[in-house]
């Protein structure tokens, strides 16, 4: 039987490092799942790619075995086929051997990424694709291969990316059975040429949703609300005699909106090239290098990317070392750039010559972050801004290859420890610019001599300083919607504009040509906080285009509105509203990230990570940005996680998190009415933060639950347990305090159960409290996990359903519910669930997924077949909800019957009628 051929797959192969007997060079190649339309196949370099001519092992033209051993490994077949009468099947019974088909030698050009792509009909195992690049005299200089895993008895597509490097002139692909592997493959219609860029196409269905919804019948998909423009830091470059903006638009790894890399014209605002990254969610650090090449230092894989503006490709170079997260990149000497790593502050060099990313090591044994590298090309010096607890520049001689040094203490910089981070550096004629995490300047030489820094000042915002062009004591930087200049001479500072969106966040000086009179002279184009720009300052000329992508966020959290509306906020930022049926695509605020929020009166108060700030949004301006209240930057407090509103006091209450470094965290109190608050810090809690808060309307009190994890790169507490501290709102004061369960990190999820006392989870714990609220009552372990070995912030969330009293939470990843008399627990879902909240009618909303939103559709109890009940019925049916006829017992079949008689009326179009007869 011939095998017809489906629409060809792309299917995503995993590139590992296989046993065999080559000596290989494994340069985690990209490998794209689909993300929209395959771009057409660049000419095939390929003899014979369809194994038509001659027959294997010994007469296939352009083919020959590896080695003689190799040959009975390899046939000819007409059954199955892709395209044509013949295919080649690979057949390998013995894991102890292996060997391969190698094809004739193609000429390639060097410093471009070529793609294999091939026909696969798998019954058993899996093999490889082996490319070798050899340069001009015939000698290998790198051998590359990727295993191909695909699913069994069909043909599916595979492609593959395998770079050549600088030296290379040809190359040679080879089908090859690995050591350690058996298998029995067909192949058919391969390729070898020029990767050909994939452009993102519109977002398909996503698999992993339906599975979500088949898992529970009672779950509702609502789609992706958060849709933000979330680009990271630009880098400006030329490409094709334009100059343009490069930057990473933030996405989802590994499915069909991941992080992006964007081209965009800064004249003309067109966007160029979009180039999908698979493994990526955004990029901490993008540079433009010495050769015009850009690199991204990627979150979501800790990769190195780079984009080649003449090949228009974008390439994963591979893992950054041992770090966990990557920063602070920026362009090195012939080329090279260097990147700064954590949770060691370590700093790497990639070399384009090689290809190879080099690890220079340690430079701080107590800090996390290097958070911020900037190279000085006069000197061949290289300035590294540690930090995480106490920030400090290092400096470190031979372009990282001499002597390393710091050159900040107390006695030169005092105060510059305490903030924690240096986030930005740029050396600039022959001075080092550093922006603090506070936001304030820091202007030093290399000999260690401090020209300007003045703790607590806020001056700066973005992430690079640039030289004037032809004065070279003026050194341009933005700050709160304005460009400055610092006079290197003079030590002062100056507004050189007004009116730009934030800051630039990259840009170069251009000599427009012609006689414009808008244009005369040099001419900013860079990026702002809104998009790329055109700024002349002596004419005061200005051009801005937004740049026009976007893609779906990360939820971070759910929240109620007023008026019966969802919302939900991104992870890094964006608010957006969610569509109740899933329908509608509402606005997103490109503002946040927001951590927690309540409702009072028509107004959203809500709460943002950085600083902690605490502001008020408008909902009926969706895109208006929110009006900040107040925020907790003195007190050193940064993520504000919950908070809670007494109407009538109508004061607010908000827990956070301690900032970097620090494990103090916070608890603060809102007056609406005077628009006066205090925070309370090591007066309420010691070397704790605040991670649950719950306003008791029962007894007027305050209960605080803490957290033992304090801010990221903190020294870990002395204490030993989270506690409860009950706050009295009148006295402003704690009125006692207890540990509700032993031994436990993190009280979470407090909330007034459907007995009118206070819940709550201590990691893996269902605690309940008395009646006052001075003693635990209840406490048992459930079906949820302890805290795993690292830092945890959110956990659990509670919410009483008033459809059927049942308490109702998520702990990551999984939607559970508690019955609100027996407290049993039940998973709904496990695998899906983040940040539960309920909306007014007591359904509850969650994230899964990432960027989805669902909401799980409370059953409606019917207990009885009283008029009552029946309306219940009707009125459940008619809005798509389930019914829970468990209550119904006592009244048998017959009561079952009646329930059904109603819900099959509703369904054939007599709901009105029914409404009349039973709900009047």
């Amino acid at each position: 039987m011939t095998t017809a051929r489906p629409h060809p797959l792309r299917t995503p192969v995993l590139a590992v490092l296989l046993a065999g007997l080559l000596l290989l060079t494994l340069v985690g190649p990209a490998v794209q799942a689909d993300s929209g339309p395959a771009a057409e196949e660049s000419p095939n370099l390929l003899g014979n790619p369809g194994f038509e001519e001659g027959a294997a092992p010994d007469t296939l033209a352009h083919w020959a075995p590896w080695s003689a051993s190799s040959a009975q490994l390899f046939t000819t077949a007409t059954d199955p086929v892709s395209e044509g009468t013949k295919s080649l099947r690979l057949t390998d019974p013995s894991a102890e051997k292996g060997g391969g088909l190698i094809s004739a030698p193609m000429s390639v050009d060097p410093d471009v990424v070529y793609e294999v792509g091939l026909d696969a009909y798998v019954t058993s195992g899996w093999f490889s694709i082996i490319v070798y690049f050899y340069d001009a005299a015939g000698e290998q200089v790198s051998a590359k291969q990727q295993a191909v895993r695909v699913g069994f008895d069909a043909w599916q597509r595979v492609e593959l990316d395998f770079y050549a490097p600088p030296a290379a002139g040809s190359a040679a692909v080879m089908v090859y059975a690995p050591i350690g592997s058996t298998t029995d493959t067909w192949i058919d219609n391969m390729h070898f040429g020029f990767a050909t860029p994939d452009e993102p196409g519109e977002p398909g269905e996503d698999p992993r949703v339906a599975a979500v919804l088949a898992e529970n019948a009672d779950v509702r998909h609502l789609g992706q609300p958060v849709q933000t423009r979330d680009g990271s830091m630009p880098a400006v470059g030329q490409q094709d005699g334009r100059w343009v903006s490069y930057q990473v638009f933030k996405g989802e790894p590994n499915t069909e909106s991941p992080g992006t890399l964007t081209v965009t014209d800064i004249e003309t605002g067109e966007l160029l090239q979009t180039r999908p990254m698979q493994t990526v969610s955004n990029a901490y650090g993008i540079v433009t290098a010495t050769d015009g090449r850009v690199y991204m230092a990627t979150a979501g894989d800790t990769h190195l990317w780079v984009y080649n503006p003449e090949t228009k490709q974008v390439r994963d170079i591979g893992k950054v070392g041992t770090s966990t997260a990557i920063f602070g990149i920026t362009p090195g000497p012939d080329g090279t750039v260097y990147i700064g790593g954590y949770p060691e502050a370590r700093v790497y060099q990639y070399d384009p010559t090689t290809d190879m990313i080099n690890d220079l090591g340690l430079v701080s044994a107590t800090e996390p972050y290097a958070r911020s590298v900037a190279y000085d090309h006069e000197t061949d010096e290289l300035f590294v801004g540690v930090g995480g607890q106490k920030a400090s520049i290092w400096r470190w001689t031979e372009g990282g290859h001499g002597e390393l040094t710091r050159i900040t203490d107390e006695t030169n910089a005092p105060g510059l420890e305490s903030e924690s981070m240096l986030v930005a550096m740029s050396v600039v004629n022959g001075r080092i610019f550093a922006r603090t995490k506070n936001v304030a300047l820091f202007v030093m030489q290399p000999n260690g001599t401090v020209d300007h820094w003045n703790k607590g000042e806020k001056a700066v915002y973005g992430y690079r300083f640039f030289a004037h062009p032809t004065d070279p004591d003026l050194v341009l930087y933005g700050f709160a919607g304005d460009l400055y200049y610092y006079d290197i001479e003079a030590k002062t500072k100056r507004v050189a504009y007004e009116g730009v969106a934030g800051y630039l966040g990259d840009m170069v000086w251009v000599d427009v040509p012609g006689d414009d009179p808008e244009w005369p002279g040099m001419t900013i184009y860079g990026t702002d906080v809104d998009g790329v720009i055109r700024l002349n300052l002596s004419s005061g000329s200005k051009e801005t285009h937004e740049v026009g992508f976007g893609q779906p966020t990360v939820i971070q959290s759910i929240f109620r509105g007023p008026d019966d509306t969802m919302w939900a906020s991104g992870f890094g930022g964006g608010l957006a509203q969610v569509s109740l049926d899933g329908t509608e695509q509402f606005p997103t605020l490109a503002q946040g990230q927001f951590e927690s929020a309540i409702v009072r009166q028509d107004k959203i108060i809500i709460a943002s990570y950085g600083n902690a700030r605490v502001n008020e949004f408008d909902p009926t301006k969706p895109t208006q940005a929110a009006r900040l209240l107040f925020d907790g930057h003195a007190e050193g407090q940064d993520r504000p996680m919950t908070m809670a509103y007494n109407q009538e006091r109508d004061e607010l209450y908000v827990g956070a998190i301690a900032g970097y470094g620090l494990n103090q965290g916070g608890f603060a109190v809102y007056d609406f009415a005077t628009g006066e608050h205090r925070w309370f810090t090591d007066d309420l809690v010691l070397r704790q933060s605040v991670i649950s808060v719950l306003y008791n309307p029962n007894d007027g009190l305050v209960y605080i639950g803490t957290t033992l994890d304090g801010g990221l790169a903190s020294d870990p507490t002395d204490a030993t347990e989270a506690k409860i501290i009950v706050w009295d709102p009148v006295t402003r004061q704690p009125v006692r305090e207890f540990v509700p369960v032993a031994g436990k990190e993190g009280v979470t999820g407090l909330v007034v159960g459907p007995d009118q006392k206070v819940w709550g989870i201590a990691e893996n714990v269902l605690f309940t409290l008395n009646g006052d609220g001075t003693a635990v009552e209840y406490a048992e372990q459930i079906g949820i996990p302890e805290y795993p070995d690292r830092t945890i912030w959110k956990w659990a969330q509670l919410h009483v359903s008033p459809i059927d009293g049942n308490v109702y939470g998520t702990v990551r990843n999984r939607l559970f519910m508690i019955n609100g008399e027996t407290k049993e627990y039940t998973t709904l879902l496990n695998g899906t669930g983040k940040y539960a909240e309920l909306n007014a009618r007591g359904d509850v909303f969650f994230e899964g997924l990432g960027s989805h939103v669902f909401t799980y559709v409370v059953p409606q109890p019917i207990t009885d077949v009283t008029a009552e009940q029946k309306c219940l019925a009707v009125r459940a049916t008619t809005e798509g909800r389930a019914l829970d006829l468990s209550g119904l017992s006592g009244r048998g079949e017959a009561g079952k019957k009646v329930v059904q008689r109603i819900v099959d009326g509703v369904k054939a179009g007599h709901g009105e009628e029914l409404e009349s007869a039973y709900c009047s």
